[in-house]
């Protein structure tokens, strides 16, 4: 599924109310492969959340690199390394 075209200029001055809390978020746009959504604040974010399958194959490959190498897995105050589960 496609995304639609958003100005977001244009979107923020029209919907800024929907990010004030006590949400502060709001839900852009949405389908099986990703939600896109506004996430306002201190800081205004735009994230780009991929579905649970999608994340947990991504998680995946980041959790093996970082059992994999001690440097990741080191304090930087103590040199204590983590143990790799």
């Amino acid at each position: 599924m496609s995304i639609s075209s958003i100005n977001f200029p244009k979107w923020l001055e029209k919907h800024s109310d929907k990010l004030r809390p006590p949400i502060n978020n709001f839900i852009l746009q949405h389908n099986d492969d990703f939600i896109i959504m506004v996430v306002g604040g201190l800081i205004l974010e735009l994230i780009i959340i991929l579905t649970r399958q999608k994340f947990c194959i991504q998680l995946k490959s980041i959790i093996q690199k970082y059992a994999a190498n001690e440097e990741l897995r080191k304090c930087k105050s103590c040199e204590l390394i983590n143990l790799a589960k």
